[in-house]
């Protein structure tokens, strides 16, 4: 039941009235075993293939309108991570450079993907299955292109995304 209710959720606007949307996070949360989730209209957070990849999602996880997190390779996302409108997560990829000349005969390749607490990953940024780590605290700005693992308080942007410098945080939180 919670499934049907996740896809109707998501693919729906109905469900971004004010009346309905925290019914939305609820089903998500259900269907995701996350806690505190926000999300905005038309979010997809699934496998985009089968596999048997786990998945862990910590609480209070915002997911912007128009966003994808595929889960196909696993995914531990870590609490009060932010992934703005429009961004594109993948943790599977399609090698095409040796095999059948119909590419979608070649093998699905995963990548796991750990994400850490206080992310923000910006509107529209583009997380390749090449990446496994985006670092706690850490910020990718809007519209970059992520090919390689992000470091704690690291701030990246571009296509593709390089360092843009470290974040000076006042002091870690105790929790």
């Amino acid at each position: 039941m919670w499934k049907l209710l996740y896809v109707l959720c998501r693919n729906s606007g109905f469900f971004s009235l004010p009346v309905l949307s925290r019914f939305r996070d609820f089903v998500y949360a259900r269907h995701l075993v996350a806690q505190g989730i926000s999300v905005d209209s038309f979010v997809r957070i699934q496998k985009l293939h089968s596999s048997a990849a786990p998945s862990r999602i910590g609480s209070e996880l915002h997911v912007g309108y128009g966003a994808v997190i595929d889960l196909t390779g696993g995914a531990d996302i870590g609490d009060r991570v932010t992934v703005s409108e429009g961004a594109r997560i993948f943790t599977h990829s399609h090698p095409v450079r040796r095999g059948p000349q119909d590419w979608r005969l070649n093998p699905i390749t995963y990548s796991r993907l750990t994400i850490g607490d206080d992310a923000w990953i910006a509107s529209n940024v583009v997380v390749l299955e090449s990446v496994s780590r985006i670092g706690v605290g850490a910020i990718v700005s809007a519209g970059s292109v992520v090919t390689k693992d992000v470091a704690d308080f690291e701030i990246i942007g571009g296509v593709p995304a390089k360092s843009l410098g470290k974040r000076e945080v006042d002091a870690p939180l105790q929790l």
